[in-house]
C-alpha cells in the first residue's frame, strides 16, 4: 500500500484504482472544439496551445477526457469520409469527361473519312475497353490479342455488329476516294 499525503494530490494507487478521477469538463465550450479541430490536423499539444494562447496542459486534458476522445474519433471518421467522397467524385468527373471525349472522337465523320484505319483501331480499342470484344488468352509476350487465324473474335449483339460493318464500309469508301491522292505521292527512298 502506498502512502497518502495529508495535503496536495494523492500518491500512487490502491488496489489498481486511481486516487484522482479523470478530469471531465462540466460544460463543453467552443474552445474545446477548436482544440480538437487543430489536433485532427496533426499539430502537437504545444503548437495548439501557442496557437490558441492557452496552456499545453489544458490541451492535453481536453484531448484525453472521454468527450474529447469520442469527438476525436468522430472527427477522424468525418475526415476519412470527406477524403473518400472527394476522390470518388473526382474519379466520376474524370470518367465522364473521358467518355465524352471518346464519344466525340468516335462520332466524328471527319476523322472517319480522313483516317479510316485510325478510326477503326480506336473503335476496336473502345469495344475492348467496354467489354464488348472478348480478348484471347495472352500470347508469349503477355499482350492480349483479339486476332485468331486472321479473324476477329467478337462477342457482340446484332446492333453492334451492324455498326462495325457500317464503319468498315465507310473506311473502304474513304480509301477509294483517296486512292488517287496516294498514287500521286512520290515514292520514298529505296533502301
Amino acid at each position: 500500500m502506498t502512502a497518502i499525503r495529508k495535503r496536495g494530490r494523492p500518491v500512487g494507487t490502491v488496489a489498481g484504482k486511481r486516487f484522482t478521477e479523470q478530469w471531465v469538463p462540466k460544460k463543453w465550450k467552443p474552445l474545446y472544439d477548436s482544440i480538437l479541430a487543430l489536433a485532427i490536423t496533426g499539430l502537437k499539444n504545444k503548437e495548439i496551445a501557442s496557437h490558441l494562447g492557452i496552456d499545453p496542459v489544458t490541451v492535453g486534458l481536453i484531448l484525453n477526457c472521454p468527450q474529447g476522445k469520442q469527438k476525436l474519433v468522430e472527427l477522424q471518421l468525418l475526415k476519412q469520409n470527406a477524403i473518400k467522397n472527394s476522390v470518388a467524385s473526382r474519379i466520376a468527373a474524370l470518367q465522364d469527361k473521358c467518355l465524352t471525349r471518346v464519344e466525340t472522337f468516335i462520332n466524328s465523320e471527319e476523322i472517319a473519312e480522313n483516317a479510316p484505319v485510325k478510326m477503326f483501331d480506336r473503335s476496336m480499342q473502345v469495344l475492348r475497353g467496354i467489354g464488348s470484344m472478348k480478348p484471347e488468352a495472352p500470347t508469349h509476350n503477355d499482350s492480349p490479342t483479339t486476332v485468331v487465324n486472321n479473324t476477329l473474335n467478337v462477342v457482340a449483339d446484332r446492333e453492334l455488329m451492324d455498326q462495325l460493318n457500317d464503319g468498315v464500309q465507310k473506311a473502304l469508301e474513304a480509301s477509294k476516294l483517296h486512292a488517287a491522292a496516294f498514287k500521286q505521292l512520290p515514292a520514298g527512298p529505296k533502301s
